[in-house]
């Protein structure tokens, strides 16, 4: 079932009840570091950033990050969409030529998508997909995580998952991985890829994803201490 997405002012609502029964107990508030999930296209980052997020009964930020960006932009879900970790120069011109209610050119998505990352964040205890937000946080309140695996093994779940052919499937990856080396230079000016911006990376090729969630939930707790994880497998 998809879930709603929940805007900032639910999280925030929802981290200051957690304030309220820590002083119940006596404990000092603060939130909880986040957790960011980059990924290439079919390592099923996703997936492991959900399990993540159930486990550790954490919010769930992927599609719904676009919502909460399309709300701080006033402007569609769909317009967001078109600059949603794409090549910037084209799209934005696309955008523009489709837009009546108002102008969202690229710096105006980004202003969009700085501000709900570091919302979220504020908040705490949330697990965030892509987006570039690995460089947007300071690293020493985030455990940043980067899924990958072979082309080989990516396009063979691929064409499982979806009922594509090889080809098919290695021609979405090469474009898809490209444009998300694109948008983090174009809005960035860093290299996804670069294996010094992630705490963690986990070859998805040889790593069942509920033994890569639970790989996310230890490095978090190493990092920052224990969690109190519901875990469900």
């Amino acid at each position: 079932m998809q879930r709603s997405p929940r805007s900032v002012e639910a999280i925030v609502e929802q981290q200051v009840q957690r304030w309220n029964q820590e002083r119940a107990r006596g404990a000092p508030p603060r939130p909880r570091p986040v957790i960011l999930v980059s990924r290439q296209f079919g390592a099923r980052g996703s997936e492991i950033a959900r399990q993540v997020a159930e486990r550790l009964g954490f919010a769930f930020w992927d599609q719904e990050l676009l919502h909460e960006i399309a709300r701080h932009a006033h402007v569609s879900d769909q317009l967001v969409a078109a600059f949603d970790e794409h090549h910037q120069v084209p799209l934005a011109e696309t955008v523009r030529s489709m837009m009546h209610s108002g102008p969202l050119g690229s710096s105006e998505y980004f202003t969009a998508l700085t501000r709900a990352v570091r919302s979220i964040a504020a908040g705490g205890s949330a697990v965030l997909v892509g987006r570039g937000a690995q460089f947007l946080l300071d690293p020493s309140a985030a455990l940043r995580v980067r899924a990958v695996a072979t082309v080989e093994a990516r396009a063979r779940g691929l064409c499982e998952r979806n009922r594509w052919s090889d080809a098919e499937a290695r021609a979405r990856i090469a474009e898809v991985d490209a444009d998300r080396r694109a948008f983090a230079r174009d809005y960035y000016d860093r290299d996804v890829d670069d294996p010094t911006a992630y705490d963690l990376m986990i070859n998805t090729a040889h790593v069942p994803l509920d033994r890569a969630a639970q790989l996310v939930i230890a490095a978090y707790e190493a990092r920052f201490g224990e969690v109190r994880a519901l875990l469900t497998a």
